[in-house]
């Protein structure tokens, strides 16, 4: 929902398979994501009160790759995802 009461299900819903479409196409195994993000938070999420108060949970597009098997990281754990994908830092 947006601070005015507009619900992005359908929007959310969209993107999400959209990348899923995309990442599969490309043969993608690991997905950097915006932390906290409703969409692509992998660790926590905005409450929806935009107040800045995160819950702990997954977003819709981070949800869905992660079901696919596809690896998700944040801006915070790129280190993780550059030594998985065999990459010095």
């Amino acid at each position: 929902m947006t601070a005015d009461g507009k619900d992005l299900t359908t929007a959310f819903t969209n993107g999400a398979e959209h990348s899923l479409g995309l990442a599969q196409q490309y043969g993608c195994q690991l997905a950097l994501l915006k932390a906290n993000s409703p969409s692509c938070g992998n660790r926590h999420i905005y409450d929806g009160s935009f107040t800045g108060q995160l819950q702990p949970g997954e977003g819709v597009s981070s949800s869905l790759l992660r079901q696919h098997n596809i690896q998700i990281f944040n801006e915070a754990e790129i280190n993780s995802l550059l030594e998985l994908a065999g990459r010095k830092t």
